[in-house]
């Protein structure tokens, strides 16, 4: 009897050592992120540390083509599994929050960034993401052709000519991306348009982006952003605009080069890329106290010395001594940060088309503008 009592005893122990302890026990959480245009190294490794402190699993992966935010929504439409944290740009927020894709936050959670990356992950009065890192434009020229920054685009343009002449054509004197309008908003603010002309295509936003298309067509060659970039690289075009994105592929050139905000009356375009949560996580808050680990100021200012890194944490930014961000700091008031408005992501469609048909086909300007922006 007494040994019967045992056996039973000793089951009911292990019964309760197995309830509490296996079939009990917490479940592992695991994050999925996806990255977009962001050091995947450099957030592997906030990812292990951030594991370390909280036991939490980062997973993360990278997005292999620039508009990977449609099949978020494609997800989002079929039902399927979105990953709890992803990157978007800020003019991609709009359609996010407007197809419940993403939660709002808290402003208090991203009061410590700049007022423009902030009021850039601002919707319909709600905040829908973490900014991270922001983006813009620089003129960049290779001191081999062009000594000293020049004063104007005028003065460029000269120069331009010039090394053109004297190379017989060999070294393209100033390329820019012409088959993305984003890198045409310099020169549509140059010839007085402004950014309201790409938001309401009316009569006077019509005409003035005709006139911009006739500046580039009179002042430039055809050149998209891979040609762009190669033949700067190569030391084959003595000046470019591209990014701040273009830093990693300018490393270890054999010339030297410089790049600047060129204080003229064109204004560049910027962008903020934030952290945004999937509002079909099962891991909100913990998807939330990540983001926010990787926006802090500690994570963002151990950032500085990444090539084409620019951080939205104001600290972090006026504290940097990259020089890149230097350029930042003097000309802030020549970069106009993308608006979250809906009427910019039809502009984005309907402008590529017009670029094919006015720079590749040949068509007439004013035709394909008035077409288009019916």
């Amino acid at each position: 009897m007494k040994k019967k009592l045992f056996f039973i005893g000793l089951f009911f122990v292990i019964f309760i050592f197995l309830y509490f302890w296996v079939f009990n026990k917490p479940k592992e959480t695991t994050l999925n992120v996806v990255l977009l245009g962001i050091n995947k190294e450099k957030i592997k490794s906030f990812a292990n540390s951030y594991t370390e402190k909280t036991g939490i699993k980062i997973n993360i992966e990278e997005a292999k083509y620039f508009n990977f935010i449609s099949e978020i929504e494609e997800m989002k439409k079929r039902g399927k599994k979105i990953p709890d944290i992803f990157v978007a740009i800020n003019d991609q927020i709009p359609a996010l929050a407007d197809k419940d894709v993403i939660i709002p936050i808290e402003k208090n959670e991203i009061f410590d960034n700049m007022a423009p990356s902030q009021d850039s992950v601002k919707y319909n009065g709600k905040y829908y993401g973490y900014p991270f890192q922001f983006e813009t434009t620089y003129l960049f020229y290779n001191k081999n052709f062009i000594k000293t920054a020049p004063e104007s685009f005028e003065e460029l343009f000269t120069l331009s000519k010039q090394i053109e002449k004297n190379s017989k054509g060999s070294i393209k004197g100033f390329l820019f991306p012409i088959d993305e309008y984003y890198y045409h908003y310099i020169w549509l603010t140059y010839v007085g348009g402004s950014l309201n002309d790409m938001l309401d295509t009316t009569s006077s936003g019509k005409q003035n982006i005709i006139n911009e298309l006739k500046f580039v067509k009179n002042n430039f060659q055809y050149a998209n952003y891979s040609t762009t970039t190669s033949l700067f690289k190569e030391g084959k075009a003595a000046a470019m605009i591209n990014g701040n994105w273009a830093f990693p592929f300018l490393e270890n050139l054999n010339f030297q080069y410089d790049y600047i905000i060129l204080n003229d009356k064109a204004n560049y375009f910027g962008g903020v890329k934030s952290f945004v949560i999937s509002k079909s996580s099962d891991n909100i808050d913990e998807a939330k106290n990540f983001a926010r680990f990787l926006t802090s100021y500690e994570s963002q200012k151990s950032m500085e010395n990444v090539a084409d890194y620019i951080p939205c944490n104001d600290r972090a930014l006026s504290e940097s001594n990259n020089p890149a961000l230097s350029r930042i700091k003097s000309n802030f008031t020549k970069i106009n940060i993308m608006p979250n408005d809906k009427r910019l992501k039809d502009f984005w469609m309907k402008s590529n088309n017009m670029l094919i048909r006015v720079f590749k086909n040949k068509e007439d300007i004013d035709k394909v503008v008035n077409d288009i922006f019916k």
